[in-house]
């Protein structure tokens, strides 16, 4: 089965990121990078994240693939940065699972993958990923009250101490 050879997928280099660009408008100036994750399974070609996602959030391999893509992000960010191919200004948004966020260690993670890639706090948007989302919410208001139910607020004041903007889109 495609689903158990997961845990390996992102030690054989299967996993991938594209770097889809954000404009503001009516300008049309570059204001970041949505990083979009994919996998491309060597038997069964290319997985897209709604086929994936949702049971790596249910077997906990969530975490490894976020650690994955926040470590990969903010090091392609730092190299493209000293290249001057990207403006300091540039925000990457990645997805992030709310299972991942709700983790105690989150929080010093995401501040080790920053510190030793040298990328800038500011700089990263974390976006809750759009499945976790859909399970808990209903509407905007349902999802503050989850927000405060599911996940102790201390990680995302954290966050916001750091900078980084936590993005829900339901």
């Amino acid at each position: 089965m495609v689903l158990s050879s997961e845990p390996a997928a992102a030690e054989q280099n299967q996993f991938y990121m594209v770097y889809q660009p954000q404009y503001k408008l009516p300008s049309k100036q570059p204001a970041g990078m949505e990083v979009l994750l994919r996998w491309q399974h060597p038997e069964y070609g290319l997985i897209m994240p709604d086929d994936f996602i949702p049971i790596a959030e249910k077997n906990g391999f969530i975490i490894s693939i976020d650690e994955w893509v926040l470590q990969n992000v903010s090091k392609q960010y730092v190299e493209w940065l000293s290249q001057n191919l990207i403006s300091d200004k540039l925000k990457f948004a990645i997805n992030l699972s709310p299972v991942h966020l709700a983790k105690e260690e989150f929080m010093n993670t995401l501040m080790q993958i920053l510190k030793t890639s040298g990328m800038p706090s500011h700089n990263l948007e974390l976006e809750l990923t759009e499945t976790a989302v859909s399970h808990f919410v209903y509407s905007s208001i349902a999802f503050e009250i989850e927000l405060t139910l599911i996940f102790d607020i201390k990680p995302l004041k954290r966050l916001k101490y750091l900078q980084c903007v936590i993005i829900a889109r339901v």
